[in-house]
């Protein structure tokens, strides 16, 4: 492959992350209550996925958008700076870029405001397609969190990956407007990996088992079903093939982009010649490490740490 060809285009969700830290309650009307500090991160789907798999090693083009403000020029710098491609990523003057308010628990879960702010419009340019085309893989990140994006534009943009033979990966996210089948239905066809959590499963499905609500989607297309199971580990279903791989155990001060970092884990994997188990084992570490902090991981890891601490926890058959 070309050096000038990306090894995975991803398009998904940017977004600017606040986080207010340890919150037990919320001030009363009128009131205050003292926080120590506010730490920030670049965040969504799309960014925190390219920002992992471009740190361990990966070539990525990022397609998505940002609006023309402080936000989006920090954003725009923090990824430059990561080595990501950023010819394919669009300024909106008249939108604000996203932005996410965290409130994280004192055990690390979280609940957030949103804003969708430049997410809402994404467009798919001659020069995207071509840049897919030429990839590996086409991953979008938080599928279902793209007003624009949703159903023929979606579906036409994973059709055309595959018939350039261009492996595709699609990840979830929440659904707020529970329209979910209807938006991935056209999809499904086309997507060979298809990742989510228990709960976005069930809510996809309607189906309350894990094995059925898998075989079910696999009866509509993707032959890969991923789903992240937080704590638990994941899932992982090909085929007869259908395995369980346990969750590192540490300590969680985050969960933001924990489900993103599995994601880049488990591609980078793949585009480097990892089995099935060891791309979700390499995932489950990603994760990991990605809850023992706040928000994403902007420069904190390298190939080498990651393995070293993934393999203080699994074997691994494929990897080195």
């Amino acid at each position: 492959m070309s050096t000038n060809k990306p090894d995975i285009v991803v398009l998904g969700t940017i977004v600017f992350d606040i986080f207010v830290k340890g919150v037990s309650s919320f001030p009363k009307k009128g009131r205050a209550i003292p926080i120590e500090k506010f730490p920030y991160s670049i965040g969504g789907c799309g960014a925190n996925s390219a920002l992992v798999l471009s740190q361990l090693g990966a070539k990525v083009s990022l397609i998505g958008s940002i609006g023309d403000d402080h936000f989006g020029n920090y954003i725009k710098k923090k990824l430059s700076e990561c080595n990501i491609r950023l010819e394919l990523l669009s300024t909106k003057e008249k939108l604000p870029t996203s932005l996410s308010i965290l409130f994280i628990s004192k055990k690390g879960e979280r609940s957030y405001l949103h804003s969708s702010g430049a997410n809402e419009k994404i467009n798919l340019s001659d020069k995207a397609l071509f840049q897919i085309s030429s990839a590996k893989i086409f991953h979008i990140g938080g599928a279902m969190l793209f007003p624009g994006f949703d159903g023929k534009p979606m579906a036409k943009s994973l059709k055309y990956a595959k018939k350039n033979r261009t492996l595709t990966s699609v990840d979830l996210g929440w659904d707020t407007s529970n329209q979910w089948l209807k938006k991935l239905e056209l999809s499904l066809p086309y997507i060979d990996i298809l990742m989510m959590n228990e709960a976005e499963l069930k809510a996809l499905t309607k189906k309350r088992k894990l094995e059925s609500a898998v075989n079910y989607l696999h009866d509509k297309g993707p032959k890969v079903i991923i789903i992240k199971l937080g704590e638990r580990g994941a899932f992982i279903s090909k085929d007869i093939l259908k395995v369980h791989v346990p969750a590192i155990k540490t300590k969680v001060i985050d969960t933001t982009a924990a489900g993103d970092s599995f994601a880049a884990g488990f591609l980078f994997s793949l585009i480097n010649g990892g089995n099935l188990i060891d791309s979700v084992k390499l995932g489950n570490t990603l994760g990991a490490l990605t809850v023992q902090k706040f928000g994403s991981l902007t420069d904190s890891i390298n190939l080498k740490s990651v393995m070293k601490f993934a393999k203080m926890h699994y074997d691994f058959n494929s990897l080195t």
